[in-house]
């Protein structure tokens, strides 16, 4: 466990809670900016962002829980808990699912925009 489970002498959660703050914000932009997108098209593509992101911010707060020794009976950074699989399906499913949305996206933003630039036809 990378976190002390008690509080001691010489025990510090402020690296890895600092490293869980520093990776939330950009990973609540990434949030923010999926529902921001997903209001405006509602569409397959937004949502798959929607819900990679999600991922990805569950592997942050599991990172935060385990920092401030939220949660122990979850066993945050123990191989074969509760805890480390929540935080490896939370990963799985954000760089697989976020991806695909946002390649999702920008082919079909592409697309659109390939058509409507496209000169209108004059059939003299």
């Amino acid at each position: 466990m990378s976190g002390c489970a008690q509080p001691r002498a010489g025990c510090s959660h402020e690296p890895n809670f600092t490293k869980a703050i520093a990776a939330l914000v950009p990973v609540a932009m990434l949030l923010l900016g999926s529902v921001v997108l997903l209001g405006k098209t509602w569409s397959a593509a937004p949502l798959l962002q929607l819900v990679g992101a999600s991922g990805l911010m569950i592997v942050v707060l599991s990172h935060v829980c385990e920092a401030l020794v939220l949660m122990t009976w979850m066993k945050w950074g123990q191989e074969r808990s509760v805890g480390h699989y929540v935080d490896l399906c939370g990963a799985l499913i954000g760089i697989t699912v976020f991806p695909v949305g946002y390649l999702l996206y920008a082919f079909v933003a592409r697309r659109l925009h390939r058509y409507t630039d496209a000169e209108p036809s004059s059939n003299s």
